[in-house]
């Protein structure tokens, strides 16, 4: 096919996209990247350089692929400034760059399933049932199960009004699966669940945690955090709890870096304690060091991308963000108040609003309903549903987008199309 119309048809399916910077979008976690992050990405990936494998602790004596050290190099220090975000030492935290969230999570996963190296049977994943859906493809794909099961399997727990985990049913659930001989825990912990946007109370998991593993020695628990959604904002709200590894049972981490943190698509960082990733470390003989990682190759290039990103945007820059994203936050929830149109609280900037609304709205603003939400989340198991959609407020959010939808909603219900 001549050149040219090979980008006439680029252009066409591209037409066929939504524009963050000209639709109206209220329902999806992504926005414009950091410009220079793009231009970085563009200019470096003609290179090609691959990543392939972990990089992290050459001065422990890692090996990696002698061909391209200087994206190795951009990689490590994205890992650190990572691992700082989430109150880590850099020397003390391992990572690498994955293709996202989905493949951070069963990585987390993958690791604490290996960690276990006793002689026990079973293993369990228990979360809440907010718990984001690549928890569930980890338990398929690692043999695990995606049913719950008396030597183990994948349990769901329900939550408090907020969406955070109901911190009682995660110590019965342990004590109940230990009891029974599961030699094996993953504990999931959420940092902003894509549904509601809540944060469970890492530190009072950790500490229950912690009091778990004295009562049972044997058995392994691992506690994995999926903070893909609320990496790059929770560190910076207040009335957020600590999410990182300063709680100190906490042994890997999820963060997507194509989210808040600005850069493109598909950038997730995977962050555990130095140590944790040799326990699924694979061995390439055509490759220096060991792969400790689930895809391999990798392109250098988003390595720099985030690298420019992180860089430019800096800790202060995230943090002015997450104050620009929240105080909009604060803005839609009052105009849902005066609405009279009742919203779930924000941790992070989601906002959960409960209803059942037309799909003219969902499909002129871009946001998604749910019509079978759990009405009970303490019970998520019982029959009562209801309707909840999400807006999420992102860079490319404003107050004017906002107050289009608010008329738009007082119309449906003068009309008493909506409720």
């Amino acid at each position: 096919m001549p050149e040219e119309k090979i980008m006439e048809e680029i252009e066409r399916f591209v037409n066929k996209n939504i524009r963050y910077d000209a639709d109206k979008i209220l329902g999806f976690p992504g926005t414009n990247p950091e410009p220079l992050s793009t231009r970085v990405y563009s200019e470096y990936l003609r290179h090609h350089s691959n990543n392939i494998g972990m990089h992290t602790n050459k001065e422990g004596g890692r090996e990696s692929e002698a061909g391209f050290p200087g994206t190795q190099e951009a990689e490590c220090q994205v890992i650190a400034m990572a691992a700082d975000l989430m109150n880590g030492v850099a020397d003390q935290i391992d990572g690498y760059i994955s293709s996202g969230g989905t493949e951070a999570n069963i990585v987390g996963c993958w690791i604490g399933r290996n960690c276990y190296q006793g002689t026990g049977t079973g293993t369990a994943i228990i979360g809440s049932f907010l718990t984001h859906y690549s928890i569930t493809k980890a338990a398929d794909i690692l043999g695990i199960g995606t049913k719950p099961r008396e030597d183990g399997g994948l349990h769901t727990l329900g939550t408090d009004t907020y969406g955070r985990v109901l911190i009682d049913q995660l110590e019965k659930k342990v004590l109940l699966l230990a009891g029974r001989g599961v030699s094996n825990i993953i504990v999931v912990g959420n940092a902003g669940t894509t549904m509601l946007g809540s944060i469970d109370d890492i530190p009072k998991m950790d500490r229950v945690i912690g009091k778990l593993k004295e009562t049972f020695p044997k058995v392994n628990i691992h506690f994995h955090v999926d903070a893909a959604m609320g990496g790059f904002i929770a560190p910076f709200i207040p009335s957020a709890p600590s999410v990182g590894f300063s709680n100190r049972h906490v042994d890997s981490i999820t963060i997507d870096v194509h989210k808040m943190g600005l850069a493109p698509y598909g950038s997730g960082i995977i962050l555990a304690r130095r140590g944790l990733f040799e326990r699924i470390k694979s061995i390439a003989p055509y490759v220096p060091g060991n792969d400790c990682t689930l895809c391999g190759s990798r392109a250098g290039a988003m390595a720099l991308s985030c690298w420019a990103a992180m860089k430019k945007i800096g800790k202060n820059g995230y943090a002015d963000n997450a104050k620009k994203l929240m105080s909009l936050v604060r803005y839609a929830q009052n105009g849902f108040k005066i609405l009279g149109i009742e919203t779930f609280s924000s941790d992070i900037n989601i906002i959960a609003v409960k209803g059942y609304f037309p799909d003219s709205l969902g499909e002129k603003f871009i946001t998604h309903a749910h019509r079978n939400f759990p009405a009970n989340l303490s019970d998520p198991s019982c029959g009562q549903r209801t309707g909840v959609w999400n807006v999420v407020v992102m860079n490319h959010t404003t107050k004017d987008l906002m107050d289009e939808l608010f008329s738009d909603l007082r119309f449906l219900r003068k009309e008493g199309i909506a409720n």
